[in-house]
């Protein structure tokens, strides 16, 4: 079963199974939705752990929840903080996915991808944080590597489900030029912080299912797939 009507959710009807209650109805907005849609949300997943006892709780969260750079202490952040509490409170058997940069077929403007090419194609302006990295997961590959995670029985935890690497915000642009042949107007600032996390079991997963694991290579692939028709 699937909570949820977006793209996450969308890419985990393809592995859902009768046992598990997979959690991706979260807030679209990444600095903070109103206090409605986190009421709606905390009292959806409520009761539907109530109602779903027999099965594993399955929740997609955020792998920036513990940066505790004051920039990134937002309501969205706070919000899933809290909606991994209540759900270790609440569920008897639960899996909390912490999440990277999803990539794939989203409308979402602000979303970093759409961002990019938006920026690109139209030659608007803007910054590149030359100290600032991101870590950039297919969609399709983090719903194999949640049913992989649900696969090896793994409950009661909170597990990284990433891309093995991280990659510079200017590499991302760059591949974008590459496959487009265009020239993006962008200014380098001396700004920034890399985020460290836990990339083990994402290192693992991703020899198991085979993928990409070089994040320049990968990078490029989510380009071709998701943006290339559009570069013709």
């Amino acid at each position: 079963m699937v909570l949820g009507g977006g793209m996450i959710a969308t890419a985990l009807k393809a592995v859902d199974r009768e046992e598990v209650l997979y959690a991706a109805s979260g807030l679209s907005n990444l600095k903070g939705a109103d206090s409605e849609a986190r009421l709606r949300e905390r009292t959806l997943l409520s009761e539907q752990i109530a109602r779903h006892t027999d099965k594993l709780f399955v929740y997609v969260s955020s792998y920036s929840v513990d940066d505790r750079h004051p920039e990134n202490n937002t309501p969205y952040l706070q919000h899933k903080l809290n909606m991994e509490s209540l759900i270790k409170a609440e569920a008897d058997r639960f899996l909390i996915l912490r999440t990277s940069n999803v990539v794939g077929h989203s409308r979402q403007p602000g979303n970093l991808m759409n961002f990019i090419f938006r920026h690109l194609q139209n030659g608007e302006p803007f910054d590149i944080w030359t100290k600032t990295t991101r870590n950039l997961i297919d969609v399709a590959h983090l719903a194999q590597m949640a049913d992989a995670a649900v696969k090896q029985g793994s409950c009661n935890e909170v597990l990284f489900l990433t891309h093995p690497a991280d990659i510079p915000i200017y590499e991302i642009v760059h591949q974008f030029e590459v496959l487009s042949g265009l020239k993006a107007n962008y200014r380098l600032v001396d700004k920034g912080v890399y985020y460290h996390t836990d990339k083990s079991l994402a290192e693992t997963l991703f020899r198991q299912l085979r993928l990409e694991a070089d994040p320049r290579l990968y990078t490029q692939q989510l380009i071709e797939k998701y943006f290339g028709h559009q570069f013709l």
